[in-house]
């Protein structure tokens, strides 16, 4: 069974069902607006394929989440000062520290790739770029501005605090009306790992080895899948 058919299936088990999650789902939308979106195959296909991006770029953040956590155990002591956080994390300086860390990571590790088709002829400082050419916008690379980000190069969560930064100056989730669909999911669940990990495991590195990016244009730097961590639960405080 192939991911189109696949997703045909579950989408029509759920409907049929009346699964009282179906409506607010992406399939539940879609089906709204047009009941026989089932029958597109380009559209069933571009749903699977945003949900395999979402997937990815979601685990690799939690993924570095965890590496800058273990390189800078201060913030584990940080977040464990705190008790943890309820709903929402709420606007770019939120009071707690975890979200802070998920913010952080984004800056340094996981800001998303940007690509423009240029539809005709322009110049960026003084290079010709002809019409059809891709143009990447480097988002993650503006984010290493010392101007914009003191120290850029270090992990900092509290940079957050007491400044608030334009789209112009941080956008991990893209730019525009074309940004990612799930930022509050995505710093929601960035935030729990924080604060599970920080409040519920101590753990430590036995193997590592370098970073390590994929094959596609959009794949970002990851750590190393040789990597290997002990974890074991805190002792609860008495």
């Amino acid at each position: 069974v192939d991911a189109a058919a696949l997703l045909r299936e579950v989408a029509m088990e759920s409907r049929a069902s009346a699964d009282e999650h179906f409506s607010g789902s992406a399939w539940g939308a879609l089906l709204a607006a047009d009941p026989q979106a089932l029958d597109d195959t380009a559209r069933v296909r571009n749903l699977f394929f945003i949900f395999r991006l979402g997937v990815g770029d979601a685990t690799a953040l939690l993924d570095w989440v965890l590496e800058k956590l273990t390189s800078n155990p201060e913030w584990q002591e940080r977040v464990r000062a705190e008790d943890r956080a309820f709903n929402a994390p709420k606007g770019s300086q939120p009071s707690d520290v975890a979200a802070r860390v998920v913010l952080e990571t984004l800056r340094m590790e996981q800001s998303e790739f940007l690509y423009r088709r240029i539809t005709r002829p322009i110049v960026v400082d003084g290079f010709n770029v002809p019409a059809g050419w891709l143009l990447r916008i480097c988002v993650s690379e503006s984010h290493r501005d010392p101007a914009i980000f003191p120290e850029p190069d270090r992990f900092n969560p509290d940079r957050f605090c007491g400044r608030t930064f334009g789209r112009a100056e941080f956008s991990p989730f893209g730019a525009d009306n074309h940004g990612c669909l799930g930022v509050p999911l995505v710093h929601f669940l960035g935030r729990i790992l924080v604060e599970e990990l920080c409040h519920g495991f101590e753990w430590r590195v036995t193997r590592d080895g370098p970073s390590e990016r994929g094959t596609r244009h959009r794949h970002h730097w990851r750590p190393s899948a040789e990597r290997r961590v002990a974890m074991s639960p805190r002792t609860p405080l008495v």
